[in-house]
């Protein structure tokens, strides 16, 4: 582990040391005995921060400076870092401080742990004064000696803190406009496993739709949240993905008893989820999947107690204990879903909570004097404050009375960026899109590393909100390559990965980033976004031999391209519409193929004994002919096959026989190769 201490001053570092020795006593020593040993796996190393650095113009020198340090200690261990001192309404990126350096710093290492000294700023006001204890609880250097959480998705919410600083911070006009997209995670998951590459996949699964969440993989950071006496500065998570046979290395037996062990041992569990009023769901619709809400509980079940969510995953084996957890489970309304499950939305689609999870979205107008929220959207399917992709509409709709209402008053329009992300945002955007990249520049990535890059690339797609086109596009590939490397790379997962709520929603993200171009490229742009993606997303499945996947991609990029096509030739392109879109449908799938062959047959048929029975043709005519002529299904298979035209029944049999061999001959052809492409492949 290195810790680093931050300070202005040089006495400063005296206080940050004492602390970092005092972690140090538990620590096995390494070294020269008696004289010096040293703390084993520890290094301390001290960054003084002049005042010089707070200028504007040094600012951005200095992030570099130390970006490039933190950059270098977080490739050879985890880094844990102390600063002396901090104003935490301060902590906005944009206003161009020590603080904002800070926070700016914050922003671009999610994996590092923050702690601090002095907390400046009480004093000013009452409600302030509340928010700095909340910011204190959570982050001052006493939370040094708890348990080890991770930091990667913000459970301690300091990223958040950052982002609502930078979003909603008062008096600073500009600011406000110009980072109003940023989302938020206002509520807390949990994702406990004792397998690490579980918590860590579940936990990122929690993050990315909108929770800040904590992966816990061991018995004291899941009491220091869940246990018998629990830090206060956690409270009560809102969403639980837990693992339902729980055994921890340093100690879990019988957790996999709910009622009797689990909830006396985690009884903060017994807050998320508690039983709900009579009468009981059925058990059978608990341990089925999950269509509608049922109306009986919707009436047992108090509303003030539904805004939390517990999810049981289990492989499903039989335990002495199963009878008694079902009845638990149908008790406290608590979702059970089994392993091995099929990737990030799986997990979120089978838990339900895509449709479960619902908020009141509260947009601000600024008035003379205050801020004043007013209740817009129901959003569903993410945690509380995550809007994303932005909701741009309802911001530029907000931003134009703002706009009317200063005329009327006789002010100053507000400044804004325009049509591109912050500097600040982008230079931190830029440096975490940076970091990506260099993992994946060697070898595929482990899954605790690719789960890493996703947060890195999803984080830096959050701050430009799209609206630093290229950028953002880069972001948004390397997030869902980095995603699928995790799919791909976990032998927990399903051998097949759906990839249809992937698709849909690279073109929802797409769209939004598009729309940042002039109109008339709004939809080619997006095309090409979503086309450099899903190709991305192609080489990595061919890489992981995952065949069908790869179908499906092959399929999807096909679409695009002509979608793409007929956006470049307007007009005369247009011509080709019907071909292309039908080979889109014959290439999707063999079951497709095979299908629309037979439809083939078929409607040859129908039209086969149309001319039969309307031209009335006379067995004479017949006479000489192959033996399939004269029965419209035999007429029908021989010339899609290409083997006998019919030629003795008029010019129309004439004109159909040309159709149906020139179809045949394209079907036929195309199908074997399509066929050999298949079997060769498997």
């Amino acid at each position: 582990m290195i810790f680093v201490s931050i300070a202005e001053d040089k006495r400063e570092f005296v206080a940050l040391r004492c602390g970092v020795d005092l972690f140090s006593v538990a620590q096995p020593r390494v070294g020269d005995w008696p004289t010096d040993p040293q703390p084993a796996n520890l290094q301390h190393k001290e960054l003084l921060i002049p005042p010089e650095a707070e200028k504007p113009e040094s600012l951005l020198a200095a992030f570099a400076d130390i970006a490039a340090e933190f950059s270098k200690w977080l490739k050879e261990d985890e880094v844990t870092i102390l600063v002396s001192q901090v104003e935490p309404m301060a902590l906005n990126p944009l206003l161009k401080t020590r603080d904002s350096l800070l926070a700016m710093l914050i922003l671009a290492f999610p994996e590092a742990r923050w702690f601090v000294g002095t907390i400046r700023g009480y004093g000013k006001s009452d409600g302030d004064d509340k928010r700095l204890d909340g910011f204190r609880a959570r982050h001052d250097l006493s939370n040094l000696f708890q348990p080890q959480q991770t930091p990667l998705f913000d459970g301690a919410g300091l990223r958040d803190w950052v982002r609502e600083r930078a979003k909603d911070a008062k008096g600073t006009d500009g600011t406000k406009k110009d980072t109003r997209y940023l989302p938020r995670r206002e509520q807390l998951a949990i994702a406990m496993d004792e397998e690490t590459d579980y918590a860590n996949l579940h936990a990122y699964t929690a993050y990315r739709f909108g929770f800040r969440a904590l992966a816990i993989s061991g018995r004291e950071a899941a009491d220091a949240v869940l246990g018998r006496n629990p830090f206060p500065q956690w409270g009560t998570p809102d969403l639980v993905l837990e693992d339902l046979f729980l055994n921890f290395p340093s100690g879990g037996h019988g957790l996999s008893d709910l009622e009797r062990v689990r909830g006396k041992e985690f009884p903060v569990l017994e807050q998320v989820s508690p039983p709900i009023q009579k009468p009981y769901p059925p058990i059978e619709e608990v341990f089925s999947p999950l269509e509608e809400e049922s109306p009986l509980i919707d009436d047992a079940y108090p509303r003030n107690e539904r805004k939390r969510h517990r999810i049981l995953i289990t492989s499903g084996q039989s335990t002495e204990h199963r009878a008694k957890n079902r009845k638990y489970i149908a008790e406290r309304r608590i979702r059970l879903i089994y392993k091995p499950l099929a990737g990030i939305f799986s997990i979120w689609e089978k838990s339900g909570l895509d449709r479960r999870l619902r908020w009141l979205d509260e947009m601000e107008k600024e008035t003379e004097h205050r801020w004043i929220p007013r209740v817009e959207k129901t959003r569903r399917g993410t945690g509380k404050g995550y809007v994303w992709p932005p909701d741009w509409r309802e911001i530029e709709r907000i931003e134009r009375e703002e706009k009317r209402e200063r005329e009327k008053e006789g002010k100053e329009p507000s400044s804004s960026g325009g049509h591109s992300s912050p500097g600040i945002l982008l230079l931190i955007a830029r440096h975490l899109i940076g970091r990506a990249k260099s993992m994946l520049a060697k070898e595929p990535p482990s899954v605790e590393e690719a789960v890493r890059g996703a947060v890195l690339a999803g984080d830096a797609l959050e701050l430009l909100g799209g609206k630093t086109p290229t950028s953002a596009a880069e972001a948004l590939s390397l997030k869902h390559r980095f995603e699928l490397h995790a799919e791909c790379q976990f032998v927990g997962v399903e051998h097949h990965i759906p990839l249809v709520r992937r698709f849909d929603e690279i073109k929802r993200d797409a769209a939004s980033i598009a729309r940042w171009f002039r109109p008339e490229e709004k939809e080619r742009a997006s095309l090409n976004i979503q086309m450099n993606i899903v190709n991305q997303l192609l080489v990595i499945l061919r890489q992981y031999n995952q065949f069908d996947e790869e179908q499906v991609c092959m399929a999807r990029v096909r679409r695009l391209q002509n979608s793409l096509y007929m956006q470049e030739r307007q007009g005369w392109g247009w011509i080709f519409w019907p071909l292309m879109r039908y080979s889109e449908f014959l290439f999707k799938s063999f079951s497709r193929f095979t299908l629309a062959i037979f439809l083939w047959i078929g409607g040859l048929f129908g039209l086969f004994s149309l001319i039969f029975h309307m031209r009335d043709v006379p067995d004479k005519a017949l006479q000489g002919s192959s033996c399939t002529q004269g029965f419209p299904f035999g007429d029908a298979i021989s010339t899609f096959l290409g083997t006998v035209p019919i030629t003795s029944y008029g010019y129309w049999a004439v004109a159909l026989s040309v159709l149906a061999i020139v179809a045949g001959l394209a079907h036929l052809g195309i199908f074997i190769s399509y066929l050999y492409t298949l079997v060769s492949r498997r």
